[in-house]
């Protein structure tokens, strides 16, 4: 009669067969060739300090996509200001795209300024979509460079913050 419920029965393999089939013990060989893929190097950031850095880029583009550009520089901001004390790589990486982002932002209002001349409306029109686009994409590129744990600097930004 079978029992139910019970763990199954393992055999002492000491006391199996001595007829029976054995492998003999795995040992793995030395590879002359190197692995097919290049190893991930670190740059010592822990994976929170890379989560935060790259809060402060993203914020930064997503804010330009809900505010139309006039507080792209808040998000930076409260990031750089909750942990400048604790992580330089966050505070960097918090410092820049603030800066970043506070040029672009100066760049959408001053062509603001200028779609409301009506003169320089076109002129406006390009400054307000080419700091959108910078924007959104250079905050993209810098959270994926921080994710990866490298810090990011932007090409063109106001140094206020360090």
């Amino acid at each position: 009669m079978p029992t139910y419920n019970q763990p199954p029965r393992w055999s002492d393999p000491a006391q199996s067969d001595p007829y029976s089939f054995q492998r003999a013990p795995f040992t793995p060989q030395a590879s002359a060739r190197p692995p097919a893929y290049a190893p991930m190097v670190r740059s010592g950031a822990a994976a929170d300090e890379r989560l935060f850095a790259t809060v402060a880029h993203l914020s930064a583009a997503i804010a330009w996509i809900l505010s139309a550009g006039w507080l792209n520089f808040v998000g930076p901001l409260v990031v750089w200001l909750l942990f400048r004390d604790h992580s330089p790589f966050v505070r960097r990486a918090a410092a820049g795209a603030f800066n970043f982002t506070l040029g672009m932002t100066v760049m959408g209002v001053v062509g603001w300024i200028m779609v409301f001349t009506l003169v320089l409306a076109p002129i406006g029109v390009l400054l307000i979509a080419l700091s959108g686009v910078l924007a959104i994409a250079l905050g993209v590129v810098g959270a994926l460079r921080t994710w990866r744990g490298t810090s990011y600097d932007y090409p063109w930004q106001f140094r206020i913050l360090s």
